[in-house]
């Protein structure tokens, strides 16, 4: 609670202020406009002429309290009111002040605010001011605020005055630059610009305010003391230690090994960093540029020139003793270079690291590697090594074309598998000896005959030779030397033989032939032969059945294509859908087989599907090459129509008798008009007729089922249920009496107190009698009466 004493001392300042005044209006000091408050009492004090009476009230809920309040001598006066919980209105001389009670029921609802008070209580003005003069104490500040706020240096090896440091002196020794003295709607009284003082005079480094993550935790004072801390750059402690609070960068490094080698001179981290940047990780530059500023020639040459940053092998926040490297050698190589120390057999050098043949920042490791390589291989000297290369004269270069620096999957350290004459070390088997150890061979072919027979063979079976063999010799597909591949080819089976004959094409969605898993020589001879395109086989045919059955073999009807062969439709090495056809299909068939869709109105859907969803494309046992019997094919999609009820007989002649397969001019692909198929089968009931009933323009199906019914004769529904389609119901018109009805047009006359029915007196169809009676008015009466 607020006691009126006390109240009174708050504004002890003011009054010597408003007596000079000659206002005759009452003012409010306090509170502030719409003030949000959680304490249940309240103080109103304000200015108003000396010795004078302010009327005020209080609305509450249990109504209005109305009084008066006299000033004091200086004009000042002072209510203490109790609040009720919400907002409260109170009117002081015409005044309405709003403030609003929060007992925690319900929320601050907008435009009500919470106001700072200093210390909590502005009633002792004493403390800081003179009574009489209104002055601040002890010159003025900072010194007044320092009686209650301290000001030490975090910094135990720094005990100077505050004073000496510029930024206390200009900006922390002027308390209200930043400060409010009484009340503010901001935390630690701070001014309008609320939780940016700072930026009053450091507006530019407020640039970067969302970029580094520390500054969400309090702002500039994250780091920074706002008053005086005794470190660098009002920091709270020296760096790195301060940035170490956050980044574990560096933690574990001795502060004479962190990197930058001059850190005991430097800015520490911020060498590197702008801790007020607007980006993470908040560097001043591209991290290369960072490096260059001191490792100009490192960068520019040998293997950071090949990478895209620094980072990506060191770490800048390492030992320098570490070299700064991510991971030791030779992990950290490994994180681009895989495998190159996995293999059945390992170069020694590589089990020593990296380094010890390479250096990731000069230009030319390649002849490093030569000088590095002379160091354990004295190919001049050693009569061992001559040996077992043939005595060849080779330069130290010529072992990366045999031999990996690395690793190899082989004994020996080679790249492939080795050639027997050369894995023997028989250099001279096709070389020479002595002089001639080293001659290039022109002609390998007499090499090459001396342990393989197949141009000889060949000469004898009187077989075309592969022109590759005839005019450029073994060497133009087979490496004499080693290889990995088939038959010591120089590449993959099918890129060497690709380099001429251009046969595999995966355009438009192209599929290639399986057998090309098993190379082209599962179907051609690779050095010549008698069969065209050296099949291996007399006809293309016969190569195709050695992986495939006869696709006709058990069927009666053959698909006439199969006259041309297999590759009539399909292509043996790259083609269309799964069964690498020439073209798409249903082109393909329209290539002998007329377009059906052509000029037709209809399209039957299962041709999306193409052709081969009822057809069998090489034979079958059926008629057309269908895949199923009769009407089979049909039901695959098809309810069947005659399952229930008498079915039409023409269902017999199956769904063809009256329905195109494939398309049609007419409706429900219908081989004809409705009325025009049933007519190939029933005589037209109109023919000879005076009389035709009207339903017949409307077609046989609009009283027939087509396909099947439990109503004679294919009725879609009861005679009479159909005649009251577009009849009213005459049943009541006619007395049933069936004596003498045993000849009436319809049958057998129903039995007594059953409908009669329509056709027992009218023709359905036509009738040379008018209303379509079966029979002349009199005689029809007389056949029942």
């Amino acid at each position: 609670m607020i006691h009126k004493n006390l109240i009174f001392r708050v504004f002890v300042f003011c009054c010597v202020f408003f007596a000079a005044s000659a206002a005759l209006a009452v003012e409010i000091i306090f509170p502030p406009p719409r003030i949000a408050t959680t304490e249940p009492y309240t103080a109103i004090s304000g200015y108003a002429d000396a010795f004078s009476e302010v009327d005020w009230q209080h609305f509450r809920v249990e109504g209005a309290i109305t009084d008066v309040v006299k000033t004091k001598p200086t004009g000042i006066f002072t209510l203490a009111l109790e609040l009720d919980p919400g907002i409260n209105r109170i009117v002081v001389a015409g005044t309405m002040i709003e403030i609003y009670y929060d007992d925690g029921a319900q929320p601050v609802p907008n435009g009500f605010f919470p106001k700072r008070v200093h210390a909590g209580d502005i009633s002792a003005c004493d403390d800081c001011h003179s009574p009489f003069t209104m002055e601040l104490h002890d010159g003025g500040y900072p010194q007044v605020c320092m009686a209650c706020h301290m000001v030490v240096s975090m910094n135990p090896e720094n005990d100077s005055d505050p004073m000496a440091y510029s930024h206390f002196s200009a900006v922390g020794a002027k308390c209200d630059n930043c400060h409010e003295a009484h009340i503010s709607d901001h935390r630690k009284l701070l001014k309008n610009n609320g939780e940016r003082p700072c930026a009053i005079c450091h507006e530019n480094f407020y640039a970067g305010e969302e970029g580094h993550p520390a500054y969400e935790e309090g702002g500039c004072s994250a780091c920074h003391d706002s008053h005086f801390s005794g470190f660098e750059k009002n920091l709270h402690q020296e760096r790195p230690a301060l940035c170490q609070e956050c980044h574990d960068q560096g933690v574990d490094s001795r502060p004479t090994k962190f990197h930058p080698p001059s850190a005991q001179q430097s800015d520490w981290c911020g060498e590197c960093h702008n801790p007020h940047g607007q980006e993470a990780p908040l560097l001043k530059a591209a991290e290369n540029t960072l490096c260059a500023t001191c490792h100009q020639v490192i960068l520019a040459a040998g293997h950071a020139d090949e990478l895209e940053e620094c980072i990506m092998c060191h770490n800048p926040h390492k030992e320098l003793g570490s070299g700064l490297l991510r991971n030791d050698f030779p992990a950290g190589c490994a994180e681009c270079h895989e495998d190159y120390d996995k293999g059945k057999t390992v170069h020694p050098p590589v089990e020593d690291g990296c380094e010890s043949c390479h250096n990731p920042h000069v230009d030319d490791n390649v002849a490093e590697a030569k000088r590095r390589c002379l160091e354990c291989h004295q190919y001049d000297n050693d009569k061992e090594l001559n040996q077992i290369h043939g005595n060849l004269v080779m330069d130290i270069i010529d072992c990366l074309n045999c031999h990996p620096p690395h690793v190899s999957k082989y004994n020996m350290l080679v790249n492939a598998k080795t050639h027997f004459p050369l894995s023997q070390a028989k250099c001279d088997a096709c070389h020479g000896e002595d002089a001639e150890a080293s001659r290039f061979i022109e002609d390998v072919s007499p090499s090459c005959g001396k342990c393989h027979n197949i141009l000889k063979n060949l000469a004898v079976q009187n077989f075309t030779v592969h022109d590759p063999v005839e005019s450029e010799g073994c060497t133009e597909c087979h490496n004499p030397h080693m290889s990995d591949n088939t038959a010591f080819l120089n590449d993959k089976m099918e890129k060497v033989c690709s380099e001429c004959h251009e046969v595999v094409d995966k355009s438009d969605g192209k599929k290639l032939h399986t057998g090309l898993d098993e190379g082209c020589t599962a179907c051609h001879f690779p050095h010549g032969g008698e069969n065209k395109k050296f099949l291996i086989t007399e006809t293309s045919e016969a190569v195709c059945m050695e992986c495939h059955d006869a696709p006709a073999e058990d069927y009666k009807n053959k698909h006439d294509a199969l006259d041309e062969g297999c590759t009539a439709c399909h292509n043996p090495h790259s083609g269309y859908e799964g069964n690498v056809l020439v073209s798409k299909t249903p082109g393909l068939c329209y290539e002998c087989h007329d377009d059906p869709t052509v000029e037709a109105k209809v399209v039957h859907d299962a041709l999306d599907e193409g052709c081969t969803s009822c057809h069998n494309p090489h034979g079958s046992n059926n008629s057309t090459l269908l895949t199923g019997k009769d009407n089979a094919v049909c039901l695959e999609c098809h309810d069947d129509p005659g399952e229930e009820g008498e079915p039409h007989p023409a269902l017999d002649e199956g769904c063809t008798a009256c329905h195109n397969p494939h398309a049609s001019k007419f409706g429900s692909l219908l081989n004809g008009d409705v009325d025009g198929l049933c007519l190939e089968c029933h005589d037209d009931p109109r023919e000879g007729k005076k009389v035709v009933h009207d339903a017949l323009d409307e077609g046989c199906t609009a009283c027939h089922d087509p396909h099947v019914s439990k109503k004679g004769p294919l009725l879609s529904e009861e005679v009479n249920t159909i005649c009251a389609e577009c009849h009213d119901d005459m049943s009541d018109h006619h007395d049933l009496d069936a004596v003498n009805a045993e000849d009436y047009p319809g049958g057998n006359f129903p039995t007594v107190g059953k409908e009669l029915s329509c056709i027992g007196c009218h023709n359905p169809h036509a009738s040379n009698e008018g209303g379509l009676y079966a029979k002349p008015e009199d005689e029809l009466c007389s056949s029942c009466h």
